[in-house]
């Protein structure tokens, strides 16, 4: 008999939870609608905006955990600019264009790993590693109006073959593109349910050939582009 209470009680207070889980969704949804809006709330204590999660930030936040477990050795190095940045303004000077100065790095970089391919390496299965010929720089580039801007991945192809003009010309393009046709790449992977999102992350990052084709053969982060001072931005690696 006591079993029996038991379980009618259990069974009442799960129907409670369901109702009461029912009108938190109602509540849920109605902030929601709010959210897309973008509107202004007032509790009687303190006043906010609610605005928009972008979705691009969604498809970052599922993407950060899956590459945060491989290993990883970083380093950190001074190096000395003074006359890099003496001859970009000797150019602008000269044309009146100037140069961007992620674009002279990526040039660099690039030059380094054309020197070194074991540099950019993948892995095909457990004996064979592939060593491509051209350095595909991936890079993260401002996009969108001022106080709604995002930092986007962009990459430079090729970039081993090209020079500090033509890499500068392609991030003053990139750097104008309408946001919603730089992300259109991303327009199928937000609305997939996460797990399937990480099994294909896992998929990708089995195929050389492809880890290329969407996230470039190496990485330069550029942290300049977003603010202001000095600083190390250490970004998680895809590569």
């Amino acid at each position: 008999m006591l079993k029996l209470f038991d379980l009618c009680r259990a069974a009442g207070t799960c129907r409670f939870l369901v109702l009461k889980r029912g009108r938190s969704c109602r509540k849920r949804s109605r902030r929601a609608d709010g959210q897309r809006k973008g509107v202004a709330m007032n509790t009687g204590q303190d006043k906010y905006a609610v605005v928009p999660y972008p979705k691009l930030r969604r498809v970052l936040e599922i993407m950060y955990p899956a590459v945060k477990r491989k290993p990883m050795i970083h380093g950190l190095l001074e190096v000395d600019v003074s006359r890099a940045r003496a001859h970009l303004r000797e150019q602008k000077a000269k044309t009146g264009e100037a140069l961007s100065f992620t674009a002279f790095l990526i040039a660099c970089l690039a030059q380094a790993v054309e020197e070194h391919k074991a540099l950019q390496a993948s892995r095909q299965g457990s004996k064979h590693l592939i060593l491509f010929e051209e350095v595909d720089v991936l890079t993260y580039i401002e996009r969108g109006e001022a106080g709604h801007s995002l930092p986007m991945p962009s990459i430079i192809r090729a970039a081993n073959h090209k020079t500090v003009r033509e890499i500068h010309h392609e991030i003053r393009a990139a750097q104008v593109q309408d946001v919603a046709k730089a992300a259109v790449g991303f327009k199928l992977v937000q609305y997939l349910p996460i797990f399937l999102f990480r099994f294909l992350l896992w998929m990708l990052g089995r195929d050389p050939q492809q880890m290329k084709k969407y996230v470039g053969t190496v990485a330069l982060s550029a942290v300049g582009m977003f603010g202001k001072g000095a600083g190390w931005g250490i970004p998680p690696a895809t590569q």
